[in-house]
């Protein structure tokens, strides 16, 4: 009997497709759990600092330590230690994949001591560089949380190691969903210490550290526990097994990635000091629409590319047999992203100012700030599309064995997003005189117009490595004019209840967006709304 790898049936293409869809909802399950724990949180956040100086100098704490998570996070570990991981494993080395990932472990964890205590050291002199638009007290303030967040960041990347053992071996929703434990924790210092529900409510200078210590709480509770349950699916082995040539081709992996994440995180840097010097609540505005934005992100775009890495690396076969299972992949991958992003988009568009109303508006969160927040909403919806596509094609190029193309591909994004995103959001504030929502609405444009960049050079690259790939218009037409019909039918009933409560109103208007979505795309057969009622059951196979 032939080796069923060799020439993989139908049947068994189905299987792995029915296993990564398995997959793809276990992490797009623990997403949503975390995603909305998020935004419950940042739903507090609003409340008692709304997106005034306080919200600017603790979002700004959070991202200047994030570097390490950005570099030694769960992209790093899904590109360099998965496919070989996964690889390993497949072929029936179970000792030397355990070798590889015990390894892997400890030399992060050296890396990130070293990061930790280098950066404590220098952010003093680093963030004010990085902020010169924020008053002498703001700076001050947000050194002391950022060196407070460096230990608990460090955490957070440890923990990216645990979730690329346990996607390794089909375990999807336990990583997915610690953050909601990080969420809590947040949350649980702002009701504590914010109000009067278990002594004085403290003032916003002394809560706003109070909540940093609920960060470095919840960083270390994210990660332990995962702990267990990783050394129950893997023997831990003591070692830095520096001379294993496969940990030495997740090293020739990690470094690429390394450097793309790096610049990622200069990116973040430039518009961190750009949003310094526009009007106060700029990085606060921005961190909400972020929110917004990222949601959909994980819970479509990274499940699916998640849960299709480990089935990727583990092809096995002849080059062109490789590049058929992940051609076939992909088709059915991107089609089922799109049928989720599109109607995510439109809602974001049309209904942007109605949803950040809903979750976030009360307390601090005047109407100022839900203005500012809908227009950078406006700009990060631009970029649904292209950047979800994009993460699936990253996984095939990781699994491909080549971490330099999406390295090329990230830098140019970003380089151009920041020099553009500076260039627009200056311009747009001496225009508009000062106003917050034109400044933060440029820098979000960039984002929106660069993704699209990368997306397409991204498939043109691909393509002379898994040739007949099939195109966008195969899964976007259909999906697309429904869409549009749900949404002018969603907004012509929003009209009609707009003597309703703003929160019934806006939900009732969502949801009946989404069954127009859904009975359309089933009636103009699109498969993903097949599969969608299937796991609803409301049809049957």
């Amino acid at each position: 009997m032939s080796d069923p790898h060799d020439s993989p049936s139908s049947a068994s293409t189905g299987e792995a497709h029915r296993r990564s869809r398995g997959g793809a909802l276990a992490v797009a399950s623990g997403i949503f759990l975390s995603r909305i724990a998020g935004l419950v949180r940042q739903k507090f956040l609003a409340h008692f600092f709304g997106a005034g100086d306080f919200a600017d100098v603790f979002q700004a704490a959070l991202k200047v330590p994030n570097f390490l998570q950005t570099l030694l996070g769960d992209g790093v570990m899904s590109g360099s230690l998965i496919p070989v991981y996964a690889r390993l494993r497949a072929e029936g080395r179970h000792a030397e994949a355990d070798e590889v990932a015990s390894a892997t472990a400890q030399w992060m964890a050296l890396l990130n001591t070293l990061i930790v205590g280098v950066s404590i050291l220098l952010a003093p002199f680093v963030i004010p560089l990085l902020l010169p638009g924020f008053a002498p007290e703001k700076q001050a303030l947000t050194v002391q949380l950022a060196q407070m967040l460096f230990p608990g960041i460090g955490a957070l990347a440890l923990s990216a190691w645990c979730l690329g053992v346990l996607n390794s071996h089909g375990r999807f929703f336990l990583s997915y969903v610690a953050p909601v434990i990080w969420n809590l924790s947040i949350i649980a210092a702002l009701i504590y210490f914010g109000t009067d529900w278990f002594g004085q409510a403290l003032p916003p200078d002394e809560l706003v550290v109070k909540t940093t210590w609920g960060v470095v709480v919840g960083s270390f509770l994210q990660l332990l526990v995962q702990v267990p349950s990783v050394l129950n699916t893997m023997k831990w082995k003591w070692g830095l097994a520096s001379s294993s040539q496969h940990l030495k081709q997740v090293a020739r992996s990690f470094l690429p990635i390394v450097s793309g994440r790096g610049v990622v995180q200069l990116s973040a840097y430039a518009d961190n000091l750009v949003a310094s010097l526009l009007p106060s609540g700029a990085l606060a505005t921005l961190a909400y629409a972020q929110t917004l934005y990222m949601l959909p992100i994980s819970l479509f775009g990274m499940s699916i590319s998640a849960s299709e890495l480990p089935a990727m690396s583990s092809a096995l076969g002849s080059r062109e047999q490789i590049a058929e299972q992940l051609r076939e992949r992909l088709r059915i991958s991107s089609a089922r992203v799109a049928y989720f992003i599109l109607p995510t988009c439109g809602a974001f568009l049309i209904f942007g100012a109605d949803i950040l109303s809903a979750l976030f508006g009360g307390g601090r969160f005047d109407a100022q700030a839900i203005l500012a927040s809908q227009w950078a909403l406006i700009g990060y919806s631009l970029a649904l599309y292209p950047t979800t596509q994009s993460r699936l094609i990253v996984s095939a190029f990781y699994a491909l064995k080549d971490a330099r193309t999406p390295f090329r591909a990230s830098a140019t994004r970003v380089i151009s997003a920041s020099l553009i995103g500076a260039a627009l959001a200056l311009y747009l504030k001496s225009e508009s005189n000062g106003a917050l929502h034109a400044s933060v609405l440029g820098l979000t444009l960039a984002t929106g117009m660069t993704s699209w960049v990368e997306w397409l050079w991204l498939r043109k690259k691909l393509r002379s490595e898994i040739p007949n790939l099939a195109g966008p218009s195969e899964w976007i037409v259909k999906p697309l004019l429904v869409v549009m019909i749900a949404l002018a039918s969603a907004y012509a009933l929003k009209i009609q209840l707009k003597e309703l409560h703003q929160l019934i109103r806006i939900a009732t208007t969502l949801f009946v967006f989404g069954m127009i979505y859904l009975a359309g795309t089933h009636f103009a057969r699109v498969p993903t709304a097949r599969e969608v009622l299937r796991r609803l059951r409301l049809i049957r196979d």
